[in-house]
């Protein structure tokens, strides 16, 4: 199965998160068998395709290779960046905490006075 399949899709703009069409265009060049061992056989030039049952599901094979043409991002070609607000963050002071050493410092201060 050879052909061209171009669909329009709508995804989210990663810039300004709002809805932006895609388009997308690609090339098929299919070999369907119904056995692994016959796809190893078709040549390199062919995507090889195994089928479960005997009829081709057209539909499904459009759509996996529409996906497959899907770019990882979307954008518009022009669009503004979303303006972010950072919200001041409010200091919160923390109760100190004893020092785990502080027993260990007293103790090696004796030591020093026994001495």
């Amino acid at each position: 199965m050879t052909g061209t399949v171009q669909a329009t899709v709508k995804m989210t703009c990663q810039r300004c998160l709002e809805a932006v069409d895609v388009p997308l265009q690609t090339h098929l060049v299919l070999g369907f068998s119904q056995s692994e061992e016959a796809l190893e056989e078709l040549p390199d030039a062919l995507e090889p395709y195994l089928l479960e049952e005997e009829e081709i599901p057209l539909a499904d094979v459009l759509e996996q290779e529409l996906i497959l043409a899907l770019p990882i991002v979307a954008y518009h070609p022009a669009c503004q960046q979303a303006e972010y607000q950072t919200i001041p963050e409010t200091v919160v002071s923390e109760p100190e905490k004893p020092n785990p050493f502080k027993v260990l410092e007293q103790l090696k201060g004796q030591v020093k006075k026994s001495d």
